[in-house]
Formats: C-alpha cells, structure tokens, sequence
C-alpha cells in the first residue's frame, strides 16, 4: 500500500510536467490492463470512475485506441481514460 501511494504521487507529478510543457501530447489512462482479446467495444473519456481499481480492460484494445488516437487526433493535450 505504501509502494502504490508513491507510484500514484510520481504519476500525478509526470503527469503535472507534460501537461505543461510544449509537446503534443496524451496521456492514456487505462483500467486494470488483463491479456484479452481485442472486442473494438470500450468507452473512452473523461470522468469514467474508478477505473484504477474496478475497471478493466485489454491491452489489445488499449494499443487498438492508441493507434486510433494516432489517426484522429481527438484527444490532443487532454487525458483520456479508457475502460469497458
């Protein structure tokens, strides 16, 4: 517990330092990542909840949205949370 509490303050501090530089950016933040399959069916946005903890999604359908964050764009200096 006390490991995870440092690792969630030094995210929040990354975090803190790209979204205020120059780069073009996006953080993804995923749900707790599993080996699945990729269903191409997940909600993306803000405000999703507690999806460090309950929400759960796989890794081939978060590197499914990256690649179309990639194409599109739509999350350009923004946070994106991604989750089933």
């Amino acid at each position: 517990p006390f490991i995870i509490l440092f690792y969630f303050l030094d995210k929040e501090k990354q975090e803190g330092l790209i979204e205020k530089s120059d780069l073009d950016w996006t953080i993804v933040r995923p749900g707790q990542l599993t080996n699945g399959r990729k269903k191409g069916q997940y909600k993306h946005g803000k405000g999703l909840g507690n999806y460090v903890l309950t929400k759960m999604i796989s890794r081939a359908d978060v590197a499914n949205f990256i690649l179309q964050e990639l194409e599109g764009n739509n999350y350009g200096r923004k946070v994106a949370e991604i989750t089933y």
